[in-house]
């Protein structure tokens, strides 16, 4: 795992250890990746933190958490910022952008677009031509941007 990584999951764990204790608990965890945009369902979730709990007392320490990230693909990880930046951008939170708040993400990126330059995006993002951008709209032309295949992130990622 590269240092760069290590020190952000470092302080993701120190943000996510809520009583200080030096250990997440499954509600920590699943809390703290649910916040930075990780599909966070129930049955797969525990699965993946028994796995991870390599000495079954219920709890993931600090060894432990960064293990586990380092297993995890890197098309999850990118797969959870663009959730986590998809719901950030969501500031009705209708599950879908308008084109308001598609303009505040390239205004956000210090990207001033005209007007045309708006719609024609919006445009080319909308496939299903409804007006707004759902999450699916959004992963796909960013991942397609990106150079990234997110069709392989549903899966388990043990």
């Amino acid at each position: 795992m590269a240092q760069s990584s290590r020190a952000v999951y470092e302080q993701w764990f120190r943000a996510a250890d809520k009583d200080k204790s030096g250990y997440l608990t499954f509600k920590e965890l699943k809390n703290a990746l649910k916040a930075k945009g990780y599909k966070t369902k129930g049955k797969q979730l525990k699965a993946q933190f028994k796995q991870f709990d390599k000495d079954g007392n219920k709890k993931i320490t600090l060894q432990e958490y960064l293990i586990a990230m380092g297993q995890v693909p890197d098309a999850y990880h990118k797969e959870a910022a663009m959730r986590q930046a998809f719901e950030r951008a969501d500031k009705n939170k209708d599950g879908s952008l308008d084109i308001g708040e598609i303009n505040a993400i390239f205004r956000d990126m210090n990207t001033l677009l005209s007007p045309d330059e708006l719609f024609k995006i919006v445009n080319e993002i909308d496939k299903d031509q409804s007006g707004r951008i759902n999450y699916d709209e959004f992963l796909k032309f960013f991942a397609k941007q990106q150079g990234v295949n997110f069709e392989s992130s549903d899966s388990d990622w043990d």
